[in-house]
């Protein structure tokens, strides 16, 4: 199962003393990847810095100096820094307004001759939180930290800074990034932290004062000679730090921002240990997977410092002030094997030579601080004292976290996402076996959680819920199996007709769509357990999307392309001056642009008409949907191959949908009873051809009608006489043509072969015959010999 192992809470923010625009900077320790937030239907990370004041700032510059993957690993390394992806980048001004910018990097991987990955600088501010900007990983090295530009439009006054995650994948986000005025180079100041060593700890109660900040020094040893002769250099006396991917001391002999850690009360007077710069947890020991060496004494250490793992620790005092960290564990790691214990076993975390923490059993601590236990490894000796000092920071530096703060952006999302999808998935309870019942624990055991403040068990719940609810959701896509399978065994499928009158029968060509089906829910069926809910979601959206083409694509009855005759000229009801003809449905087993009505006759007279090509006048065209509900129809979506210019006022296709109806009493009337009707041409050259008219559908329909009227009766020649008596519907764009009517390219598809005239049955069969296609002997009557001719190929009857 893909884990979403991220903690959104706090951000912490550097305090800095307002200077020029040219000469302020900042560093921002991200350290937990934000607020979780839903986007444009994608889950993401928000980071929001505070409002910085530098008055006549014209643009900033993000330089990122760690990222972090979503295992919590230090993210990767190219050209001199590390890569990152983010899916938005925010600038807002004093009042919260959005500041337009033009942004730029040294290090856009998609310019960078390595190919694409994401949508390049415009996905930063184009609006769209479902794509991303990646930094480069391959390609042209850009040389040192990787940085966005932000040239913004104006200069402001103030700022804040606000990014997004890369979507649905929040993985090397920035955890750390220098802040400059544009076109300056950042370079690291912890200064702008306003860190200060506070007073030496020498009580348990001082660890449960807010804010719970402080430091961790050990006096390790600086040199040792171990058991062959051979002499070690140690780190010494060190400032604890824990980094995303191993618990270590570090280099920092005076204690840096980098050296705070918080403790966070739990269960039992417990602590979770966290550092609030670099986003690390001291972690629970059963993660940590190096061997226990138990004759060598060399411990475990450890690796993986992030949320899903993190570990509760005891804190005791000891009577030279140092304080020994212990914890628990229920299984080792022995020989590339985990083995569980039979119960818990206390541990001890030590740091050794090497300047790693490690943890330690009882026995090997008691030997080692005895120096009786012999080890040739150069890992020892291991110091178990470790001194606190407060740490005190500026208003703003440093924003602890909170069982609050990690419930309301870790655990509350989760248990909400939960409950939703018992709610949504509900209808396919029917094909689910225990997962709805896994789910329901899994909401129940995090709510216990949250009650007993067990923070360890807040993120070990939202781990099984993460999995509950993928179990829960992926059994839905049995519900779909049965779907396709019902479609597959249907009399309708299995016994498809070739003919273009038979309603309700899927033709055989969509196969396709049943098999890619299929294999959508093959692949959630499989493989749900590394699917995120998001994911499932899209795989299911996709499976719905295939069985709606599927029962779309039935053959229904349909005359179209088809010919309308003998077109009735009564008189509306609903507007008595006028003619009206309605189509009636026209079911489609496709959905179509739009239609062309090509007017083959009209009602009375020829007056007018050009030979074989009659003239029309219509006063309103109106079409409908499925539901018999009105599509509104503008000028734009009407198209007319000639126009009669010589009307009097201008007879354009505007007048179809400008809702007159054709009224007026003669032509060249003005006034309220102003001509409002088109008029094809009557005057001049007429055209050597049918008049048609487009109709361009706002959106593809496969069901419609449509509506004709007439002109006003009282008009010159009245209502009936331009009134098409016999048309061609056919496809928006296509002209007509009478072999289109003679056939049905929609739903004719050639079949197999007949071989014996036995086969002949009751059926609709294509002919197809062979013209001259062996040599025959004719006469050359140039040169009055007989001669063979050659073969003319073939044609088709």
């Amino acid at each position: 199962m893909r884990k979403n192992l991220f903690l959104a809470g706090a951000l912490a923010l550097i305090s800095a003393v307002s200077v020029s625009a040219q000469e302020w900077s900042h560093t921002l320790a991200q350290g937990l990847p934000g607020t979780q937030v839903q986007s444009d239907g994608v889950t993401q990370y928000r980071v929001a810095t505070k409002v910085f004041n530098h008055p006549g700032t014209s643009g900033v510059r993000l330089t990122v100096l760690e990222t972090q993957n979503t295992n919590g690993n230090i993210g990767g390394q190219f050209g001199g820094g590390p890569f990152f992806a983010m899916g938005e980048l925010i600038v807002l001004d004093a009042n919260g307004d959005t500041i337009p910018y033009t942004p730029s990097s040294n290090a856009d991987h998609n310019s960078g001759g390595a190919g694409t990955d994401g949508a390049g600088l415009p996905a930063l501010n184009d609006g769209l939180f479902n794509n991303f900007f990646h930094s480069s990983w391959g390609g042209t090295e850009p040389g040192g930290y990787h940085y966005i530009e932000m040239a913004f439009e104006k200069s402001v006054d103030a700022f804040q800074v606000i990014w997004y995650t890369r979507p649905n994948q929040h993985v090397n986000r920035p955890s750390l990034a220098g802040l400059t005025p544009a076109g300056v180079d950042f370079t690291e100041a912890y200064g702008e932290y306003q860190f200060e060593l506070g007073e030496d700890v020498n009580s348990l109660e001082a660890l449960s004062e807010a804010p719970g900040l402080f430091t961790f020094y050990v006096e390790g040893p600086a040199s040792h000679t171990n058991d062959e002769g051979t002499e070690t250099t140690g780190p010494g006396n060190i400032y604890v730090t824990l980094t995303p991917t191993v618990a270590t001391t570090g280099d920092a002999a005076e204690a840096n921002p980098k050296n705070i850690m918080q403790l966070i009360p739990a269960k039992e007077g417990k602590f979770v240990i966290y550092a609030p710069v670099t986003g690390a947890y001291l972690t629970n020991p059963d993660n940590w997977t190096n061997a226990w060496v138990a004759d060598a004494g060399n411990g475990w250490a450890f690796s993986h410092a992030t949320a899903s793992n993190l570990g509760e620790f005891t804190f005791t005092l000891r009577q030279d002030g140092e304080f020994e960290i212990s914890t628990e564990i229920t299984r080792v790691y022995v020989n590339e094997t985990w083995n569980d214990l039979d119960e818990p076993m206390t541990v001890y975390v030590g740091y050794d030579m090497r300047g790693n923490l490690k943890i330690f059993s009882i026995e090997n601590k008691e030997l080692l601080e005895a120096g009786d236990l012999v080890s040739g490894g150069f890992h020892l000796p291991v110091d178990f004292g470790f001194k606190l000092n407060k740490a005190n920071v500026a208003e703003g530096t440093v924003e602890p976290i909170s069982v609050q703060s990690i419930c309301e952006n870790v655990i509350n999302p989760t248990i909400a996402d939960a409950k939703a999808r018992l709610e949504q998935y509900g209808d396919h309870e029917g094909n689910v076996t225990d997962s709805k019942e896994a789910l329901e624990e899994a909401i129940q055991t995090a709510e216990e959680a949250i009650a007993a403040n067990d923070i360890a068990g807040i993120f070990a719940a939202k781990d099984e819920l993460a999995t509950a609810i993928s179990y829960y959701m992926s059994e839905r896509v049995y519900l779909y199996m049965a779907q396709v399978e019902e479609l597959r065994g249907s009399t309708e499928f299995v016994n498809p007709p070739y003919d273009a009158t038979s309603e309700g029968k899927w033709p055989i060509s969509t196969q396709k769509i049943l098999d890619d089906a299929d294999y959508i829910c093959t692949t959630v069926e499989s493989n749900w357990e590394t699917l995120t809910p998001a994911q499932i979601d899209n795989y299911y959206s996709q499976v719905q999307g295939l069985i709606e083409q599927f029962l779309a694509s039935a053959l229904r009855f349909s005359t179209f392309p088809s010919i309308v005759d003998n077109i009735s000229a009564a008189l509306s009801p609903n507007y008595p001056n006028n003619a009206v003809w309605n189509s009636s449905a026209i079911v489609l087993h496709q959905a179509v642009n739009g239609i062309r009505l090509t007017f083959l006759e009209r009602h009375l007279g020829t007056a007018g008409d050009s030979g074989d090509w009659p003239m029309i006048a219509l006063g309103e065209l109106r079409l409908y949907d499925e539901n018999g509900e009105e599509v509104e129809l503008t000028e734009d979506l009407l198209w007319a191959n000639h126009t009669e210019t010589n009307e009097g006022f201008e007879s354009t296709v505007a007048r179809l949908c400008d809702g007159k109806w054709g009224q007026g009493d003669k032509v060249g009337t003005e006034g309220s009873a102003a001509q409002s009707y088109y008029h094809s041409p009557w005057s001049g050259s007429e055209p050597q051809e049918f008049i048609c008219i487009d109709v361009t559908f706002p959106a593809p329909m496969s069901s419609f009608s449509v509506e004709l009227y007439s002109r006003d009766k009282t008009t010159s020649n009245g209502a009936v006489s331009l009134f098409p008596k016999k048309l061609a519907i056919t496809e928006v764009g296509v002209g007509y043509d009478p072999l289109l009517f003679a056939e049905n390219p929609y739903n004719v598809r050639i079949g197999q072969q007949v071989v014996d005239a036995a086969e002949l049955e009751t059926g609709l069969y294509i002919i197809k015959g062979l013209l001259n296609t062996k040599s025959v002997n004719v006469l050359d009557e140039d040169t009055g010999n007989i001669v063979k001719s050659e073969p003319e190929g073939e044609a088709k009857f």
